[in-house]
């Protein structure tokens, strides 16, 4: 749609974060075959679109029309089982 509403939109992303976590190897199961991972930590976030088009501004809008940044904090947890051979 040339010459319409639409603006092409590079957008550039970052996920810098930190993971500290644990690995469990539990002795009674399986000769240490079997093991446990847990991590907490988090990243964050960021979005910036931007047009390709010079004379033209990008802005994130959700279904009620407010603005929104695309930015922010996300806290993560994660838990692995495994089994190794």
């Amino acid at each position: 749609m040339l010459g319409g509403d639409w603006n092409d939109v590079n957008t550039a992303m970052a996920h810098p974060g930190v993971y500290p976590g644990y690995k469990y190897l539990p002795s009674f199961v399986f000769k240490g075959r079997v093991f446990i991972e847990a991590f907490a930590g988090g990243f964050y976030d960021t979005f910036n679109p931007v047009a390709s088009n010079e004379y033209s501004e990008v802005t994130l809008r959700d279904e009620e029309g407010e603005k929104q940044s695309g930015e922010g904090f996300a806290p993560d947890f994660n838990v692995y089982i495994g089994f190794s051979f």
